[in-house]
Protein backbone atom coordinates (compact mmCIF):
# COMPACT_ATOMS: atom_id res chain seq x y z
CA UNK A 1 0.00 0.00 0.00
CA UNK A 2 1.49 3.43 -0.93
CA UNK A 3 1.82 5.52 2.01
CA UNK A 4 -0.43 8.79 2.57
CA UNK A 5 1.24 11.85 1.89
CA UNK A 6 1.26 14.60 4.23
CA UNK A 7 -1.26 17.03 3.78
CA UNK A 8 0.26 20.43 1.72
CA UNK A 9 -0.82 22.65 -1.00
CA UNK A 10 -2.56 20.00 -3.15
CA UNK A 11 -4.84 17.47 -2.17
CA UNK A 12 -4.68 13.62 -2.66
CA UNK A 13 -7.10 14.10 -5.51
CA UNK A 14 -4.86 16.78 -7.26
CA UNK A 15 -1.46 15.28 -7.11
CA UNK A 16 -3.35 12.06 -8.82
CA UNK A 17 -4.64 14.28 -11.00
CA UNK A 18 -0.95 16.28 -12.19
CA UNK A 19 0.51 12.68 -11.78
CA UNK A 20 -2.41 11.38 -15.04
CA UNK A 21 -2.88 8.78 -12.16
CA UNK A 22 -6.78 9.55 -12.20
CA UNK A 23 -8.07 10.28 -15.65
CA UNK A 24 -11.49 9.72 -14.24
CA UNK A 25 -12.00 13.02 -12.55
CA UNK A 26 -15.12 14.66 -14.30
CA UNK A 27 -14.64 17.96 -14.11
CA UNK A 28 -10.55 18.75 -14.94
CA UNK A 29 -11.79 22.55 -15.24
CA UNK A 30 -12.84 22.90 -11.86
CA UNK A 31 -9.99 21.02 -10.05
CA UNK A 32 -7.75 23.25 -11.90
CA UNK A 33 -9.71 26.23 -10.55
CA UNK A 34 -9.55 25.50 -7.53
CA UNK A 35 -5.24 24.97 -7.48
CA UNK A 36 -5.36 28.54 -8.88
CA UNK A 37 -6.98 30.01 -6.24
CA UNK A 38 -5.38 28.22 -3.52
CA UNK A 39 -2.08 29.02 -5.17
CA UNK A 40 -2.68 32.61 -5.23
CA UNK A 41 -3.71 32.31 -1.30
CA UNK A 42 -0.59 30.49 -0.37
CA UNK A 43 1.35 33.17 -2.40
CA UNK A 44 0.25 35.99 -0.10
CA UNK A 45 0.40 33.60 3.01
CA UNK A 46 4.55 33.02 1.99
CA UNK A 47 4.57 36.77 2.31
CA UNK A 48 3.23 36.51 5.38
CA UNK A 49 5.39 33.52 6.72
CA UNK A 50 8.74 35.50 5.72
CA UNK A 51 7.63 38.60 7.94
CA UNK A 52 7.08 36.61 10.96
CA UNK A 53 8.06 33.46 10.82
CA UNK A 54 11.20 31.99 13.35
CA UNK A 55 14.59 31.47 11.97
CA UNK A 56 14.32 28.16 14.45
CA UNK A 57 10.86 26.52 12.72
CA UNK A 58 12.24 27.53 9.19
CA UNK A 59 15.22 25.62 9.91
CA UNK A 60 13.54 22.45 11.47
CA UNK A 61 11.56 22.70 8.17
CA UNK A 62 14.64 22.78 5.32
CA UNK A 63 16.84 20.53 7.56
CA UNK A 64 14.03 17.79 8.20
CA UNK A 65 15.01 14.04 6.57
CA UNK A 66 12.43 13.76 4.20
CA UNK A 67 13.14 17.46 2.45
CA UNK A 68 15.62 16.80 0.04
CA UNK A 69 17.30 20.65 -1.27
CA UNK A 70 16.18 19.86 -4.92
CA UNK A 71 12.86 20.38 -3.70
CA UNK A 72 13.48 22.80 -0.69
CA UNK A 73 14.75 25.63 -2.73
CA UNK A 74 15.63 24.54 -6.44
CA UNK A 75 11.81 23.98 -7.67
CA UNK A 76 10.33 26.16 -5.39
CA UNK A 77 12.49 28.87 -7.41
CA UNK A 78 11.67 27.82 -10.36
CA UNK A 79 8.34 27.78 -9.82
CA UNK A 80 8.12 31.41 -9.17
CA UNK A 81 10.53 31.86 -11.76
CA UNK A 82 8.40 29.94 -13.88
CA UNK A 83 5.40 32.01 -13.52
CA UNK A 84 7.42 35.55 -13.88
CA UNK A 85 8.05 34.27 -17.05
CA UNK A 86 4.11 33.93 -17.75
CA UNK A 87 3.04 37.30 -16.02
CA UNK A 88 0.72 39.47 -17.79
CA UNK A 89 2.67 42.15 -16.49
CA UNK A 90 6.68 40.57 -18.00
CA UNK A 91 7.25 40.79 -14.05
CA UNK A 92 11.17 41.15 -14.02
CA UNK A 93 12.51 38.37 -11.97
CA UNK A 94 15.99 39.54 -11.55
CA UNK A 95 14.95 42.49 -9.69
CA UNK A 96 12.24 40.55 -7.94
CA UNK A 97 15.18 37.73 -6.85
CA UNK A 98 17.51 41.01 -5.84
CA UNK A 99 14.93 42.12 -3.78
CA UNK A 100 14.02 39.58 -2.11
CA UNK A 101 17.76 38.78 -1.12
CA UNK A 102 18.27 42.21 -0.22
CA UNK A 103 15.21 42.53 2.16
CA UNK A 104 16.10 39.38 3.91
CA UNK A 105 18.99 40.99 5.02
CA UNK A 106 17.79 44.10 5.82
CA UNK A 107 14.74 42.94 7.82
CA UNK A 108 16.28 39.80 9.72
CA UNK A 109 19.85 40.24 9.62
CA UNK A 110 20.56 43.72 9.61
CA UNK A 111 24.23 42.94 11.30
CA UNK A 112 25.20 41.63 7.68
CA UNK A 113 25.74 42.93 4.21
CA UNK A 114 25.14 40.96 0.99
CA UNK A 115 26.50 42.59 -2.96
CA UNK A 116 24.02 40.73 -5.13
CA UNK A 117 23.97 40.31 -9.14
CA UNK A 118 21.63 38.26 -11.02
CA UNK A 119 21.74 38.30 -14.73
CA UNK A 120 19.34 36.02 -16.50
CA UNK A 121 19.93 35.78 -20.17
CA UNK A 122 17.98 33.60 -23.17
CA UNK A 123 20.32 32.27 -26.02
CA UNK A 124 19.87 30.30 -29.02
CA UNK A 125 20.85 26.50 -28.82
CA UNK A 126 23.67 27.33 -31.29
CA UNK A 127 24.97 30.23 -29.26
CA UNK A 128 24.45 28.44 -26.01
CA UNK A 129 27.30 25.58 -27.58
CA UNK A 130 29.76 28.25 -28.90
CA UNK A 131 30.16 29.96 -25.86
CA UNK A 132 30.09 26.61 -23.89
CA UNK A 133 32.52 25.10 -26.63
CA UNK A 134 34.54 28.36 -25.86
CA UNK A 135 34.62 27.88 -21.87
CA UNK A 136 35.42 24.08 -22.00
CA UNK A 137 38.70 24.61 -24.37
CA UNK A 138 40.05 27.73 -21.95
CA UNK A 139 38.89 25.56 -18.63
CA UNK A 140 36.22 28.20 -17.52
CA UNK A 141 33.20 27.16 -15.26
CA UNK A 142 30.41 25.55 -17.73
CA UNK A 143 26.61 26.50 -15.90
CA UNK A 144 24.23 23.20 -16.26
CA UNK A 145 22.54 24.56 -19.26
CA UNK A 146 26.17 25.04 -21.18
CA UNK A 147 26.85 21.27 -20.18
CA UNK A 148 23.53 19.67 -21.08
CA UNK A 149 23.54 21.15 -24.47
CA UNK A 150 27.22 20.23 -25.02
CA UNK A 151 26.14 16.37 -24.02
CA UNK A 152 23.26 16.65 -26.51
CA UNK A 153 26.14 17.94 -29.57
CA UNK A 154 26.99 14.91 -31.27
CA UNK A 155 30.06 16.42 -32.26
CA UNK A 156 31.79 17.19 -28.59
CA UNK A 157 34.55 15.50 -27.11
CA UNK A 158 32.65 13.66 -24.86
CA UNK A 159 36.20 13.17 -22.44
CA UNK A 160 36.50 16.95 -22.24
CA UNK A 161 33.09 17.32 -20.82
CA UNK A 162 33.87 14.32 -18.54
CA UNK A 163 36.98 15.82 -16.81
CA UNK A 164 35.14 19.32 -16.70
CA UNK A 165 32.24 17.51 -14.67
CA UNK A 166 34.57 15.67 -12.95
CA UNK A 167 36.72 18.87 -11.95
CA UNK A 168 33.44 20.77 -11.31
CA UNK A 169 31.62 18.43 -8.52
CA UNK A 170 34.33 16.42 -7.16
CA UNK A 171 35.99 19.89 -5.74
CA UNK A 172 36.52 18.94 -2.20
CA UNK A 173 37.60 16.13 -0.58
CA UNK A 174 33.84 15.65 1.29
CA UNK A 175 32.24 15.32 -2.60
CA UNK A 176 35.52 12.52 -3.34
CA UNK A 177 34.58 10.53 0.12
CA UNK A 178 31.01 10.67 -0.25
CA UNK A 179 31.50 9.72 -4.38
CA UNK A 180 33.90 6.32 -2.96
CA UNK A 181 31.05 5.47 -0.16
CA UNK A 182 28.52 5.48 -2.93
CA UNK A 183 30.98 3.57 -5.52
CA UNK A 184 33.14 1.52 -3.50
CA UNK A 185 34.39 -0.25 -6.87
CA UNK A 186 36.81 2.54 -6.90
CA UNK A 187 38.85 0.73 -4.80
CA UNK A 188 38.31 -2.92 -5.72
CA UNK A 189 35.98 -5.66 -6.16
CA UNK A 190 34.81 -6.75 -2.43
CA UNK A 191 35.65 -3.33 -0.61
CA UNK A 192 33.70 -2.97 2.22
CA UNK A 193 33.86 0.54 4.17
CA UNK A 194 33.61 0.05 7.63
CA UNK A 195 34.52 3.53 8.99
CA UNK A 196 33.51 6.29 7.73
CA UNK A 197 35.82 8.64 9.27
CA UNK A 198 36.60 11.99 10.88
CA UNK A 199 33.74 14.60 9.67
CA UNK A 200 36.18 17.44 10.79
CA UNK A 201 40.39 17.31 10.32
CA UNK A 202 41.90 17.32 13.71
CA UNK A 203 45.40 17.15 14.80
CA UNK A 204 45.57 13.68 14.70
CA UNK A 205 46.11 11.89 11.20
CA UNK A 206 43.09 9.94 10.62
CA UNK A 207 42.25 8.32 7.18
CA UNK A 208 39.02 9.82 5.28
CA UNK A 209 37.90 5.35 4.96
CA UNK A 210 38.44 2.56 6.41
CA UNK A 211 37.24 -0.70 4.98
CA UNK A 212 38.15 -4.79 3.92
CA UNK A 213 38.64 -5.75 0.92
CA UNK A 214 37.54 -9.32 -0.37
CA UNK A 215 40.86 -11.08 1.51
CA UNK A 216 40.16 -9.57 4.59
CA UNK A 217 42.59 -6.99 4.37
CA UNK A 218 42.39 -3.32 6.38
CA UNK A 219 42.07 -0.68 3.74
CA UNK A 220 43.14 2.63 4.54
CA UNK A 221 41.80 5.21 2.05
CA UNK A 222 42.60 8.69 1.49
CA UNK A 223 41.15 11.34 -0.70
CA UNK A 224 42.72 14.29 -2.47
CA UNK A 225 40.66 16.63 -4.09
CA UNK A 226 43.61 18.94 -5.08
CA UNK A 227 45.44 16.67 -6.97
CA UNK A 228 48.89 18.60 -7.32
CA UNK A 229 52.00 17.37 -6.50
CA UNK A 230 52.80 18.32 -3.49
CA UNK A 231 49.51 17.51 -1.86
CA UNK A 232 49.67 13.92 -3.11
CA UNK A 233 52.96 13.74 -2.16
CA UNK A 234 51.97 14.84 1.61
CA UNK A 235 48.73 12.34 1.14
CA UNK A 236 51.19 10.00 0.41
CA UNK A 237 53.25 10.01 3.54
CA UNK A 238 50.60 10.31 5.79
CA UNK A 239 49.17 6.78 4.21
CA UNK A 240 52.47 5.30 4.77
CA UNK A 241 53.06 6.18 8.23
CA UNK A 242 49.18 5.17 8.66
CA UNK A 243 50.10 1.70 7.00
CA UNK A 244 52.45 1.39 9.63
CA UNK A 245 50.68 2.68 12.79
CA UNK A 246 47.58 0.17 11.12
CA UNK A 247 49.76 -2.76 11.47
CA UNK A 248 52.00 -3.00 8.75
CA UNK A 249 52.41 -3.79 4.88
CA UNK A 250 51.25 -7.13 5.40
CA UNK A 251 47.81 -6.82 7.06
CA UNK A 252 47.06 -3.15 5.89
CA UNK A 253 46.53 -1.80 2.39
CA UNK A 254 46.78 2.06 1.51
CA UNK A 255 44.70 3.29 -1.01
CA UNK A 256 45.07 7.69 -2.47
CA UNK A 257 42.16 8.33 -4.24
CA UNK A 258 42.28 11.37 -6.43
CA UNK A 259 41.66 13.20 -9.52
CA UNK A 260 44.62 13.10 -12.18
CA UNK A 261 45.48 10.38 -13.87
CA UNK A 262 47.97 7.64 -12.08
CA UNK A 263 50.54 8.26 -15.14
CA UNK A 264 50.77 11.50 -13.71
CA UNK A 265 51.76 10.54 -10.36
CA UNK A 266 54.25 7.68 -11.28
CA UNK A 267 57.28 9.45 -9.93
CA UNK A 268 55.84 10.13 -6.49
CA UNK A 269 54.13 6.30 -6.00
CA UNK A 270 57.65 4.58 -7.47
CA UNK A 271 58.46 2.48 -4.55
CA UNK A 272 55.36 3.36 -1.93
CA UNK A 273 53.33 0.79 -0.81
CA UNK A 274 50.09 3.36 -1.40
CA UNK A 275 47.96 2.27 -3.97
CA UNK A 276 46.77 5.06 -6.51
CA UNK A 277 43.24 5.37 -8.08
CA UNK A 278 42.21 8.16 -10.52
CA UNK A 279 38.69 8.89 -10.72
CA UNK A 280 39.45 10.45 -14.35
CA UNK A 281 39.86 6.88 -15.22
CA UNK A 282 36.64 5.69 -13.36
CA UNK A 283 34.14 8.07 -13.44
CA UNK A 284 31.10 8.42 -15.29
CA UNK A 285 28.86 11.12 -16.13
CA UNK A 286 26.21 9.23 -15.21
CA UNK A 287 27.26 8.94 -11.37
CA UNK A 288 26.84 13.02 -11.26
Amino acid sequence: MVPREAQGFLTERERAYLRDERPDITNPRQVRQRMRERLRATLRDLSLLFERMDDRDLRQTVTADELSPEYAYERSLALLFRMAILADDDLDFESALWNGISETYNRHYPDRTVDVHVEVVESQRAQVLEEALSKLESHEFLTDTELRVLLEDPDTDYADVRTHVLRRHMASPQQLTQYVRKHPTVIGGGFEVIDQGPTQRSTDTKPDLVGRDADGNIVLVEVNARSDRDAVATSVEGLEYLIQDYGGEDRVRGVLVSVEPAKSLDVLLEGSPVEYRSLAEQFDLEDR
